[in-house]
Formats: C-alpha cells, structure tokens, sequence
C-alpha cells in the first residue's frame, strides 16, 4: 500500500532531489567541499557514513536510494550554510 500523503509531502519538500544526479550532485558536493576546506571523503563519511560517495558518483553510480539522496542533500545544504556535516 502507497503512502500518497508521505509521497506529497516528500516531493514538496525536497524538490530538487530529483533534478541532481551522478556527476552533477558530485561536482556540487566537491565545490562545496573546496569553499568549506574538507575532503569529499569527509563529507561522505560524515553525510551518510560512507567515504567513498563522491568518487562513486563521479564514475556513474546512479543507484542512490532516496533516503540516501535526502541525507546527502541536507548535509549539502548544511555545509554550504556552514554549519557541521554530520547527520547524527
């Protein structure tokens, strides 16, 4: 069974998660990651435990849950606001 309202209320709230994919969304985390003067590593491991995300992106994962998406981009958005990476 679908959630509809989760759905609307996911879409509304992030609607730029569908619109950063693979090389784009890497090349916006390693600019961010130049300005804030930390490793795209650091930002993967403190983002979503995973140091490795950037470099897979740039070479064409494509296959990024949705949770991850949200977490990446929020932790984006944290930096580029400068405040902390971490999630937890």
């Amino acid at each position: 069974m679908i959630n509809f309202r989760y759905d609307r209320a996911r879409q509304s709230a992030a609607p730029a998660i569908h619109f950063l994919h693979g090389r784009d969304l890497a090349a916006r985390i390693e600019r961010s990651c130049a300005t804030a003067g930390i490793t795209p590593s650091r930002f993967g491991r403190d983002a979503v435990g995973d140091p490795a995300l950037v470099a897979d992106l740039m070479t064409g994962r494509r296959n990024m849950r949705e949770q991850t998406r949200v977490r990446v981009l929020a932790a984006l958005t944290r930096m580029e606001s400068g405040k902390a990476v971490r999630h937890a």
